[in-house]
């Protein structure tokens, strides 16, 4: 059965999302925006048909998006004066993945693909041993050789996040149950979790007496934690009727936003002298019919089948 804490939690994090992209006031480091999403998907993550099933569905649900807003993305940034064609294809795919954000898209369809080969045949830790040697070769890559890039395929983003997806592949059950529990042992750890990520705030991380340490060793746990916390945060706004029911509604249709959100903003928004703030809440609005428009009119757009 579809837990609404879990859409509420999507929701919440795919405004975040927009928020981060127009780069607003940060209270929360936004790393642990996507690993959120890896973390939900590995979760429910479950082999229902042959793997050929699978791939078929897969492409359905998350490359059809990644070509329709590739498109759709090609088209206003020649509308916008880009200069982005030209003879080299591979040149072309990456400014067009670039410009709309699939890059999650093709990363989760490469995991879950990945994946079935280990829930059939292998135990789920050699899944979990794969993610852990990558997380930090991904970490390194990318503050080492930023201008180094696998074109299409994001390769950096699969090593680094690829291991939140697998944490909740072989946990994510485990961490759902923890998270709606009351007890003196789940209470203690929420509270530390808070603590922990007070003190991550509170460190001066790049000048103080801590900086040799690299975000991929204080960053990992702070990361888990906000996925834990933001469980429970949602339990807690679940009580809340008209908060749950609209953060439930973006995060049954994230997709829609996700894909969306970032068009509207970069080739609207952006440039226009306006408050940030009131762009926000413009989008957010915005959101709303057009999630209805997509998933009534064009849901093969986004991957669903009606």
């Amino acid at each position: 059965m579809r837990q609404q804490y879990i859409d509420i939690l999507k929701g919440f994090t795919i405004i975040w999302v927009l928020w981060m992209h127009m780069n607003m006031p940060e209270l929360i480091y936004p790393s642990v925006q996507m690993p959120i999403f890896f973390f939900l998907s590995g979760t429910f993550f479950r082999v229902k048909s042959s793997f050929r099933e699978q791939i078929k569905n897969d492409s359905y649900r998350l490359l059809v998006p990644t070509v329709c807003f590739m498109a759709i993305a090609a088209i206003l940034m020649t509308m916008r004066g880009d200069n982005l064609w030209s003879w080299n294809v591979i040149e072309v795919l990456q400014a067009c993945r670039n410009g709309s954000i699939t890059w999650f898209l093709i990363a989760l369809f490469c995991l879950r693909t990945l994946n079935y080969p280990f829930e059939k045949y292998h135990p789920k830790w050699w899944y979990l041993a794969l993610a852990t040697i990558l997380y930090p070769i991904g970490y390194l890559w990318k503050v080492k050789y930023p201008d180094v890039v696998v074109p299409i395929i994001p390769v950096v983003e699969l090593f680094m996040f690829g291991i939140y997806y697998v944490i909740g592949y072989v946990y994510g059950k485990k961490v759902l149950e923890f998270s709606i529990s009351n007890n003196v042992q789940s209470v203690t750890c929420y509270l530390l979790g808070a603590a922990y990520l007070l003190f991550v705030h509170c460190v001066d991380w790049e000048s103080g007496c801590l900086s040799h340490i690299p975000w991929l060793v204080y960053g990992f746990p702070y990361t888990l934690m906000c996925i834990l916390l933001g469980l429970v945060l949602c339990r807690i706004l679940e009580k809340v009727p008209l908060i749950a029911t609209l953060l439930a509604y973006v995060g049954k249709n994230s997709i829609v936003f996700y894909l969306t959100h970032f068009l509207i903003y970069m080739y609207i928004f952006k440039n226009l002298d306006w408050n940030p703030y009131l762009v926000f809440c413009i989008i957010v609005a915005l959101e709303f019919p057009l999630i209805y428009v997509i998933t009534t009119y064009l849901p093969w757009m986004v991957g669903i089948k009606k």
